[in-house]
Parts: structure tokens; sequence; C-alpha cells
């Protein structure tokens, strides 16, 4: 379990600062502080992880690099126990540290930052499905698979792209196509004659709302319930009849799934019926924390609560989401065309074509 989570910022007259700290007891020297950020910034200054030992500090730690505008330097530190291992947190600690650095200066940051650090604790390794979850409910990464549906392209041309196209900003590339990565969508790799990386897609991938097969056929077998079966499916029914999908619509469900707390609910939801008394009581989750994502899930349409014939209530997932990868294969006639109208480099096409052969199953 980490001991805490600190933002160091760099001032130019005092040096690294710590901006905000959370639990508020942790303590760090301030000549702690001040190592932690010089060892990212000696050398190779390079923006991403590093994780360090200090003396008896064991830190993860992600380096913003300098922002633009005045926003600065920063640190972004996890404190963790002598034995835990800083690279297990690498995945959830720069999702956790963009988020938190995009929200610098705005109004509650403190209370950011404290839920940033609770979901580090709750969710140390991130699901698949969440990291597919991640895409979909980021705008930014939305408009890169968008983008890389149309072909291979540089980072810096990505970028670029980015802006002139979306008029977004990437603050930092590597955390914005680390999902696209860790579920094998894209490989990244460099191409003779081409000085920048190029990034490639060698998955594609799809999301949608569905019923959950698993619940409906339980409920036609008979083993669901039978006092709640015949609602349940009646519920399925009422509520597909009237869906119409949208890209908002995913978005939606897709910041639910990468909320640990939510998506810890959903899990157990996917295999049966809760008793709503026993959901409150079944999650390491303040009750009135749990009664939130309950209303959040009605209002979103993933579950009912359905009454039995003995009156107890039962939360009962009605629709959840699904994410479909599969193989590209109208990739191989675009980099064809883009080939033969010069719009590529030959090296680059055929590099494309080699990785799609590698990804395919």
């Amino acid at each position: 379990m980490p001991k805490g989570l600190i933002i160091i910022r760099w001032d130019d007259k005092l040096g690294a600062i710590v901006e905000a700290k959370y639990p508020p007891e942790l303590q760090v020297s301030d000549d702690h502080v001040m190592r932690i950020f010089t060892t990212h910034t000696l050398g190779d200054v390079t923006q991403g992880f590093l994780s360090m030992k200090i003396e008896d500090l064991n830190v993860a730690s992600y380096y913003s690099g300098v922002l633009k505008g005045e926003i600065g330097q920063f640190c972004v530190s996890l404190i963790l126990e002598r034995d835990e291992d800083p690279e297990l947190f690498e995945e959830i600690l720069v999702e956790v540290a963009v988020n938190i650095l995009e929200k610098f200066k705005t109004p509650g940051f403190y209370e950011i930052v404290v839920r940033e650090y609770e979901r580090i604790t709750k969710t140390p390794v991130i699901e698949a499905e969440q990291r597919l979850a991640l895409i979909f409910s980021d705008p930014l990464r939305v408009a890169i698979l968008s983008r890389l549906t149309e072909g291979s392209v540089t980072r810096r041309e990505l970028i670029d792209w980015l802006k002139e196209h979306k008029n977004m900003d990437v603050t930092d590339l590597n955390a914005a196509l680390s999902p696209f990565i860790k579920t094998g969508l894209v490989r990244t790799s460099f191409v003779e004659g081409i000085t920048d990386e190029c990034i490639f897609l060698i998955k594609d991938v799809f999301a949608l709302r569905a019923p959950v097969k698993e619940l409906i056929s339980a409920s036609k077998k008979g083993v669901l319930n039978p006092q709640i079966s015949a609602k349940y499916l009646q519920e399925v029914e009422k509520f597909f009849s009237t869906y119409n999908p949208s890209a908002e619509d995913i978005s939606e469900l897709s910041t639910l799934v990468a909320d640990p707390d939510t998506y810890n609910i959903i899990r157990v939801l996917r295999s049966k019926p809760v008793l709503k008394s026993e959901l409150y009581s079944s999650f390491n989750i303040p009750e009135t924390q749990i009664k939130k994502i309950v209303n959040r899930l009605q209002e979103k349409n993933l579950i009912r609560i359905i009454s039995d014939d003995n009156g107890q209530e039962w939360v009962c997932l009605i629709s959840h989401i699904l994410f479909i990868q599969f193989f590209p294969e109208y990739l191989i006639d675009i980099i064809r065309q883009k080939w033969n109208e010069g719009l590529i480099d030959q090296k680059q096409a055929i590099r494309h074509l080699e990785l799609l052969m590698e990804g395919y199953e």
C-alpha cells in the first residue's frame, strides 16, 4: 500500500516546492523533494516515469517536462513502502499524473489529488478492459484512434494533425498512446530513412452497449432467481427496444468502466443480481459512495432495481459495454493506395504490412 502522493512544482526562485500532498500527514523532507526532482532532470531530461531509491525513500515518479504557458514543470511522485515494486505503479501513475496536471490551478484541485490517489490505491494494475475504456472515454485518444485508421503516422505528424484538425494539444504523447500499446492495438517502430518514430495500428477496436448474454441465458433457463427473471427479461427488452447507439453514450459508459469502484461493482453484477442490502456491505467503499454509483448506473441505464415477491430489492445489470478487437483488414488497401500515390514512404508501408502480418490471428 503506497504511503502517499506528492505534487512537486519547480519554482525558479525557490526550487522544488510541494504544491499538494496526500495524506496530509505524509512527511517528505525538503532535501528529498529536491532530490526527487533533480533525479528526473539531470542528464538526458525526458518527460515520463522513473523509479528511484533516495536513502530510505522508495519512489515511483512522473516528470511532466516543461509544460506550455506559465504552468512550469512538475513531478507527481508516489511514496511507497520499502518492499513495494515501483514498476507495478507506472501505468496507473502516468494516467493519474496527466489528469492531475490538467487540473492544476482549477477549483477543487486538492480534492482531485485525493481522488486520484485513491484511484491508485484501488487500481495498482489496470485490467485490459479498463485500458480500452481509457481510450473511448478520452476525446484525445478517440481522435488518435480515428487518425490511425487512416494509416501510419510519425509522432510529430500525429501531434501536428491533432492540433490542426482537432485543435488538441498533446501534453504527453507516450501517456496518450499507453493504453493502445498495452492492449496490442498499436506498435511503434523506427523506419530506415525516417528520423521520427512511426506509429502503426495493427488491431482496431469498437465499443458497443449490449445485453448481458449470460444473465439472459440464466433467466430463460430458470437458473436466475425465478421471482425476478421474468421482470428482468422485460426490463432488458424494454430498454433495448428504444435504445439509440451514440458515441456520447459509449464515452459515458467507458468513463464508468475506467473508475475502479464502479468497475468492480459492474464485474460482480455481470455474474448475478445482488440484493441491494448486500451490495452495500460487499465492498470496502463508504455506503454513501456506493449509493452514488448505484444512482449513476441507474441513470445510465446499466442497472434496474427489481423487487421479488417478498419485497426484497435486487440490483440487476440490464446492459453493459463490450470492447471488440478485430484485425484491420481495411488498412491493407489504405497502405497500398497511399504507397501508390506517394503519400507514404515505401519502407514505412512495408513495415506496416510486416507488423500487420505479425499481429494477424
